[in-house]
């Protein structure tokens, strides 16, 4: 983990988290993807602390952005929730695709089919 965590200071890190969205009724489904950069500007006494404190176990990358209090993490490209769980920005993006709706008008605001990477194909299979 320490060593992780040395390495991951030393340039921006991009987080990717995908989805897919099957519609059963229509048979369709879609998929997209997010990416987020984040940064650690907390340096090497930052790293004995948060090591020392176990935060860093059963994390990806060693660290947990969420209950960052010593690393100095921050998001400098991208949506936050996509770092910490669920990209909901995507997940409303992939829904709009398949026609769901909030509150009786379009997730994507405007009816447009929005996002990037983002695919739909019929059928359960590629």
């Amino acid at each position: 983990a320490r060593r992780m965590l040395h390495l991951q200071m030393r340039a921006p890190q991009k987080v990717y988290t995908g989805l897919a969205v099957h519609d059963a009724e229509k048979g369709k489904i879609v998929t997209g993807y997010e990416v987020s950069a984040v940064v650690m500007s907390g340096g090497a006494e930052a790293v004995e602390t948060y090591i020392s404190s176990g935060m860093w176990k059963g994390k990806a990358g060693s660290f947990g952005i969420q209950d960052d209090s010593h690393l100095g993490i921050r998001v400098i490209s991208g949506e936050k929730d996509n770092v910490t769980g669920m990209p909901m920005v995507l997940l409303e993006r992939l829904l709009s695709l398949l026609g769901f709706r909030r509150g009786g008008s379009d997730i994507s605001g405007d009816g447009s089919p929005v996002g990037r990477s983002v695919t739909g194909r019929e059928g359960g299979s590629q």
